[in-house]
């Protein structure tokens, strides 16, 4: 029998160290295990020394285990464990404990690598894992449940030969800690019968060799490989270390999707440091950038702590900076001990991996970031902000089919078949930090016959870890065939693509997938995309804004578009109009009939089509995606919207009732304002705010007028809360997200908890209000949903379960869609429809933690019908906009109808049919249903309330 001594154990459980002496022989592997308790917030803190267990020279065991989080007792629970070797050998996780069970398993972890892998607790609650290794080494432990999470850096000495007493817990020990590790002890008779199972799959092992420590590697991003379908996982990892694979737009399914991702390897989930500097910050937590300083990373590939993940601290600097003159984390960790020099963690994470200089991403919104690394110059590729917790990086599995292994473990890839995505951006638990789990599928499988996580699930197959993490950002998901090989990354002398006149705001059509999740995203873009591009350059329904030939040059320098490029004269508006015709006046001319325009000037419909411009100037800033003439689109757009802006503040303010008001067609304000009116005003100025004030959006950034409409913001705030208060369901949700944008951008932590108190109280009524309206039905859902994000009260989230179960009631599978009468018809406007879409849009990402999964999967499965049957289907979208953007099979062209591709004003399901009942375009319906429909995107435009950027104000 191999004889095991146990040495000495040194434990931190919170801040009390724990010493276990030792003073006679022990008997084999029995109950010797730490224990581990987290903190009551779920992560525990400090260093472990863990048990050691000796067999002789060369055998060595490391024994952890862990049985309460939070307080929380793991009896039955799903424990996923994280290790990850952090010294310089060899370590084998060689078994697997729960309780009174032991798994034997056999998984080797060079010098850096990470293994991940989920078990359920047993009675006890007691789950743990055993490394063997042959000399001193350390690794990172992590254990992550549904209550919280525990993290660890274990670390031991080289094996001994020699027995030792059992342990003896010392006196000083806290009763409670003293109980549980008594316990554990005792525990020691129920393992005793697995412990021939365990000591036969020690004996087997080979003994660990050290390997050559790696040296750190820039790899260019055009020769990252990460074509898991492609190259055997030994093939991946040594293109990565030579940088001779191709970085390419990789093939695989989700959901029966085509999606495609990049792909960098990332050796754990732990996140490094990214230090940016600043020269101050705002009020509202925006930082002020330090002009000719690059940012400074903290490890490159090759080095042991490297991470593509990585946490931003803001450093602020002295007057008298000389920028640039800080260039490695050293020099700055001396200069942060002198005055004047201040670090600040805002709590932020980017994806940012290192490439070499020579390599231009062309797919939005990717960045190259020229950095600093140990006084050296080097760049990464910003892919923007991930969430993380404490700084480890949430996991989602991606599944690559193999039909086997070979004589030396490496895998046997299926050819053509892609690798499968149980999540994508914009659904439940994406990541980008993937978990690689080899599915083992048999001689006559068929490539590409598995397309989603749950037919991997279904087939029966063996999925196997295989230890590895990657770093793959999806690029998109829905557009054509899933066959990899497509370049996403080019070098910078590559010829651009010949950008549309701005005037049309269309780009060239890519395959219509079938008609799923992603199509509906994609029908919303292009709806978005028509409308907004109709009304504010097209077709003069409203009042005429003249701009300049001399402000048209400069914004043309501005972007790099040559002035003979500049496109034809558009008829851009400074203000909308409520309604018109939307019949272009013939073939050549655009413009629309005046006589069929309904003058008034309303503020929902100033407010709406203001938030419209806003979205597409944000898409219109990323210059790597759109050409110079879509970026001077995108300048024009943000100052028609912010004459928008100034005619709502100016013109549209009635004094009398102080609130803004409709102005009719005589110029005389109608002193009847409405509710929405200020809650769209008020949202529409917080939005031009936080544009006006956004570092990543420099050519729009203007202080001055951020202030400017912040004060327009505070009258319509005023407005709303003393003048004209909500009253229905629909006004209290809409006023919920209107007051979480106009917290977003407010300037103190004072003002911020008065805006976030008002929420609460439209949340609290919007709870127990009526619902008349189909409007108010969806509302109660989409509004209590963003509450519940802001506030975390369950019983918010449980008043949208509670609306969504009797939306649910109301559906008529006949026509697609919600029943909105007593009787056999169902009619829509754009507005209801908009409601309707939204609801099922939050439904569909903020259900997640909720105890009804179904209604979220109904959510997604419910959007996808009702806005085919109610936006496409019906006629609610007059046509598209011709070989340019989405096409349908019920849509026809405008060309061939002689229509505006805009959205009508009401549509009914009569006797078995949809119909257009009203064909007119009404401005803020338009524009309503229309931002609903670009926020399916919420990967490229989030239009739900940012929660972030207020939770930083209240710190």
């Amino acid at each position: 029998m191999l004889v095991r001594a146990v040495r000495r154990v040194v434990i931190a459980v919170g801040a009390v160290a724990l010493l276990l002496s030792t003073s006679a022989q022990t008997p084999d592997l029995q109950g010797f295990l730490v224990l581990l308790r987290a903190d009551p917030g779920g992560v525990a803190s400090g260093e472990v020394t863990a048990n050691v267990l000796d067999g002789g020279p060369g055998e060595q065991h490391v024994a952890v285990a862990v049985r309460d989080i939070a307080g929380q007792n793991l009896a039955g629970q799903d424990v996923q464990w994280q290790v990850e070797n952090t010294g310089s050998g060899a370590v084998y996780v060689v078994a697997v404990l729960t309780s009174g069970s032991v798994t034997n398993t056999q998984l080797p972890l060079e010098a850096g690598a990470l293994v991940s892998f989920t078990v359920q607790s047993g009675p006890d609650g007691r789950a743990g894992v055993v490394l063997d290794t042959a000399q001193a080494g350390s690794a990172r432990i992590s254990a992550v449940t549904r209550f919280g999470s525990l993290d660890r850096q274990v670390h031991w000495s080289g094996p001994t030969a020699q027995a030792a007493p059992p342990v003896v817990l010392a006196p000083s020990l806290p009763p409670e800690v003293r109980g549980v590790l008594e316990e554990l002890l005792a525990s020691q008779r129920r393992v005793e019968a697995q412990v021939g199972d365990l000591q036969a799959a020690l004996s087997v092992l080979p003994q660990a060799a050290q390997p050559a420590p790696a040296e750190p590697q820039l790899v260019s991003a055009r020769q990252v490989s990460g074509v898991l379908d492609q190259l055997t996982i030994e093939e991946l990892r040594s293109a990565l270390a030579s940088g001779t694979a191709t970085l390419t737009s990789n093939g695989g399914w989700w959901n029966e999707q085509p999606t495609f991702y990049y792909a960098f390897d990332q050796p754990s989930p732990r996140t490094g440091h990214l230090y940016q500097f600043i020269t101050g910050l705002d009020p509202d937590g925006t930082p002020h950038w330090l002009a000719g300083q690059d940012p400074i990373v903290d490890s490159l590939p090759g080095d042991a702590t490297y991470s593509t993940f990585r946490e931003v601290h803001y450093i602020q600097v002295p007057a008298g900076y000389r920028p640039n003159s800080l260039r490695s984390v050293e020099a700055l960790e001396a200069a942060l001990q002198t005055p004047g020099f201040q670090q600040m963690d805002p709590g932020i994470v980017i994806n940012g991996p290192m490439v070499t200089d020579d390599a231009a991403p062309i797919i939005p919104p990717v960045q190259l970031v020229r950095s600093w690394y140990n006084d050296q110059p080097v760049v990464y590729l910003d892919f923007g902000e991930h969430p993380a917790t404490n700084g480890i990086i949430p996991i989602a599995p991606v599944y690559v089919l193999v039909r086997g292994f070979n004589a030396d473990g490496s895998p046997m890839p299926v050819d053509g078949q892609g690798n499968i995505l149980p999540t994508v951006p914009g659904e439940p638990g994406y990541t980008d930090l993937w978990a690689v789990t080899f599915v083992v599928v048999p001689p006559d499988y068929v490539p590409d016959s598995l397309r989603s996580e749950a037919a991997v699930k279904a087939s029966g197959y063996e999925l196997r870890p295989a230890g590895m993490l990657v770093n793959c950002p999806v690029i998109s998901t829905g557009r054509g065939s899933a066959t990899a090989g497509e370049p996403v990354l080019v070098a910078a002398t590559a010829t651009p693509q010949q950008p549309t006149p701005a005037a049309t705001l269309g780009s060239s059509a890519e395959p219509v997938p079938a008609f799923g999740l992603a199509a509906v995203q994609e029908a919303g873009y292009w709806i978005s995309r028509y409308n907004v591009g109709t009304l504010a350059m097209m077709s003069g329904l409203g009042v005429p804004l003249e701009m300049p030939m001399t402000a048209a040059r400069q914004m043309a320098q501005l972007v790099g578009l040559p002035l003979d490029q500049l496109p034809p004269p558009m008829a851009l508006l400074q203000g909308v109009f409520a309604a018109g015709d939307p019949t272009p006046q013939n073939a050549d001319n655009p413009l629309w009939d005046p006589r069929s325009f309904d003058q008034t000037l309303v503020p929902a419909a100033q407010a709406q089509t203001l938030i419209k411009e806003l979205e597409w100037a944000k898409q219109f800033h990323i210059d790597e995606h759109f050409g110079p003439a879509d970026r001077m689109a995108g300048l024009v757009l943000v100052e028609e919207a912010k004459a928008t802006g100034r005619l709502l503040r100016e013109r549209l303010y009635n004094t009398r009732t102080r609130a803004f008001d409709t102005l009719d067609a005589s110029g005389q304000l109608m002193d009847s304002p409405t509710a929405l009116d200020q809650i769209h005003a008020l949202w529409a100025f917080a939005d031009l705010v936080q544009v006006l004030n956004d570092p990543r959006l420099p050519r729009y950034t203007s202080a001055r007028e951020a202030m400017e409409f912040l004060r327009a913001a505070d009258t319509a705030f005023q407005a709303l809360s003393r003048s004209v208060p909500p009253r229905t369901a629909f006004e209290y949700a809409l006023a919920i997200e209107a007051l979480g944008w106009y917290a977003s951008v407010q300037t103190s932590a004072a003002s911020v908890r008065q805006t976030l108190a008002q929420i609460d109280r439209s949340a609290q009524a919007l709870l127990n209000a009526e619902v008349d309206t189909i409007e108010d039905a969806a509302g109660k859902v989409y509004g209590l949903l963003e509450a519940y994000r802001l506030s975390s009260n369950r019983a918010y989230q449980e008043g949208a379960i509670a609306g969504l179960q009797f939306l649910e009631t109301l559906w008529n599978d006949q026509a697609g869609a919600y029943q909105t009468t007593g009787g056999g018809d169902v009619i829509y406007n754009p507005q209801e429809a908009g409601a309707v879409v939204a609801a099922l849009n939050a439904a569909r990402f903020f259900l997640v933690d909720s105890n009804h999964p179904e209604l979220q999967e109904l959510a997604v499965e419910r959007l996808i019908t009702f806005y085919e049957s109610v936006v496409l289907k019906s006629g609610l979208q007059l046509a598209t906009g011709g070989p340019a953007g989405f096409p349908h099979p019920a849509l026809p062209t405008a060309q061939e109808v002689g229509r505006a591709p805009v959205l009508a004003s009401e549509v009914a399901w009569h006797n078995g049919h949809w119909q257009v009942t009203n064909d007119r375009f009404t401005t803020d319906m338009a524009m309503f249903l229309s931002n609903q429909s670009i926020w399916l995107h919420r990967d490229q435009i989030d239009g739900f309330i940012p929660v972030s950027a207020i939770l930083v104000k209240l710190r």
